[in-house]
């Protein structure tokens, strides 16, 4: 298996920034910002463990 190409990596970061709740939507998947945000932080740091929500402030992930 081969590492994804910058192009797919790119495709997949602006999809994750439009996954989560929009506004005016139900509060269940915190905001698209924030979805986007933890998911390009584990990409970029090859580090999905980082991906604690239970510990993290409100803000960060709501």
């Amino acid at each position: 298996m081969s590492a994804p190409s910058p192009d797919q990596v790119t495709e997949v970061l602006t999809d994750n920034y439009h996954r989560g709740a929009a506004p005016g939507d139900m509060r269940d998947h915190g905001t698209t910002t924030n979805s986007g945000a933890l998911y390009e932080y584990r990409v970029r740091n090859n580090r999905v463990q980082k991906c604690d929500t239970w510990n993290s402030p409100a803000d960060s992930v709501s």
